[in-house]
């Protein structure tokens, strides 16, 4: 199941089982197609042969980091088939040795890692393990931990056309914004849709886009809901629905939001 989810999402499918990609990965291959093909001048790390190097962060409207298996490797799917060297990376991972370690973000790596057969070991593959940056956010050196992942992540995303970054769920999201606020990488919001309300995940999209908006994120490309329904007929009235809830939303103030 996990194997034809990964294809289904890769190909921009809309029978990805529980997930439904609200017209998201369409965008991810306009972003590929049209930010390869123009040179423009960012904070994006670039080589001396003016080659362009990309990268995707995947955020939680809840700050979750499990579940998302299926769609980072359906992005990374989709990416090999059309650039040479894609990664995959996660600024805060799961233990200190993610080759032995029970941590979920470890067998993640492990996974990601050796079916795809990246060329760089697990630990070029993350910054921080998750306790080490539970340690330095408490002791009020998120400025400094922010400043590590960038420098540590640039030296791997000079080796790459193309990384998918998994957000994290250490801190509050205004970390997971800072984050991908520093390494200059467009958003794609992703949410847990089972057993709520259109109007919650509306909402909490809404401030998602907000925070990452208060941090100056490059871009947001889309929301990726999990609908956790087989039927394709239920996910297209859900989207709908959805989408016609997120119009309404989108005319809340954003103090509002935050209030």
């Amino acid at each position: 199941m996990l194997a034809y989810a990964a294809q289904q999402i890769a190909r921009g499918s809309g029978a990805a089982g529980p997930l439904q990609h609200l017209g998201a990965l369409n965008l991810l291959r306009s972003y590929v197609a049209g930010g390869l093909q123009q040179r423009e001048s960012s904070r994006s790390f670039s080589t001396g042969n003016d080659h362009r190097h990309s990268s995707l962060y995947i955020t939680d409207t809840d700050g979750k980091v499990i579940g998302h298996t299926p769609l980072l490797i359906g992005l990374v799917n989709y990416f090999e088939r059309h650039l040479p060297y894609v990664g995959y990376y996660a600024p805060v991972g799961g233990s200190a040795n993610p080759e032995k370690g029970t941590h979920p973000m470890d067998n993640q790596l492990r996974l990601i890692h050796d079916a795809f057969e990246l060329k760089y070991d697990l630990k070029s593959m993350f910054c921080v393990s998750e306790d080490e940056a539970v340690r330095e956010v408490a002791a009020g050196k998120r400025g400094d931990l922010v400043d590590r992942i960038y420098a540590a992540f640039q030296g791997y995303k000079e080796m790459h056309d193309m990384v998918i970054v998994h957000g994290t769920s250490v801190g509050s999201g205004r970390f997971d914004a800072e984050i991908a606020s520093a390494i200059a990488a467009p958003a794609v919001i992703a949410c847990q849709a089972k057993d709520q309300s259109l109007n919650d995940i509306a909402r909490k999209v809404m401030m998602k886009k907000v925070m990452l908006d208060d941090y100056k994120v490059r871009c947001c490309l889309g929301t990726i809901l999990y609908l956790h329904s087989a039927l394709e007929a239920d996910r297209a009235v859900r989207s709908t629905q959805f989408r016609s809830v997120q119009i309404r939303s989108d005319q809340i103030r954003s103090d509002q939001i935050r209030s």
